[in-house]
């Protein structure tokens, strides 16, 4: 997989694998801004970058920078619905979440509460989008009566996000949008002793 900046990403275990080609902000920008969620399946359109952007508001400050990056590697492998994804993708993803949050001084793995904290908004954020995004078993599978305040919060975001999805397809505003993001995340993470790593050796 060669990234748009040229960063040349393959698997461990390849013989082309370089630890230190990883994808840039602008890459994973690009790559979530013009990836669909539910795999289309729905009858309005959203990205993978408009839901990490959710997922990065709805969640408390010290787990922001782990949130916006959750579905990073997505950006590489595409995103896969979770009921179709194998453990091995699941490995790989884990591989390129690490050599991601290195790049950027964060550590890896996360502080399990911080961790859960991203596992709960991104819940929050598929049920509220199923709804939002007029998937057709939203009510049976993300009953909109079991919804969390995080939950109703998440649908509230997810509107909002639903008119900026197609503007977002455009590789400068989605870079600009999703580093502002990340940006001010790491603001937090730097007062974070657990969760900021040097970045030199």
């Amino acid at each position: 997989m060669i990234t748009h900046s040229g960063q040349a990403i393959f698997p461990k275990g390849s013989e082309h694998y370089d630890p230190a080609s990883v994808p840039t902000i602008a890459d994973i920008a690009r790559g979530l801004g013009r990836m669909v969620r539910f795999a289309g399946q729905t009858k309005d359109y959203y990205t993978v970058l408009c839901h990490t952007l959710t997922v990065g508001e709805i969640t408390t400050p010290d787990a922001r920078i782990y949130a916006l990056l959750h579905d990073a590697p997505e950006a590489i492998v595409g995103d896969v619905p979770s009921t179709w994804k194998t453990n091995a993708a699941v490995v790989r993803e884990n591989e390129l979440m690490e050599a991601i949050c290195v790049a950027n001084g964060i550590a890896w793995p996360p502080p399990k509460d911080l961790w859960e904290k991203v596992k709960a908004a991104d819940a929050a954020a598929l049920g509220a989008e199923a709804h939002a995004l007029g998937h057709s078993q939203a009510q049976k599978w993300w009953p909109i009566e079991k919804f969390t305040a995080q939950g109703h919060l998440a649908l509230h975001q997810t509107l909002y996000r639903k008119e900026q999805a197609v503007l977002l397809m455009d590789p400068e505003q989605a870079t600009a949008a999703y580093q502002e993001a990340i940006d001010k995340a790491l603001t937090v993470a730097r007062e974070d002793a657990m969760i900021l790593q040097s970045t030199t050796p």
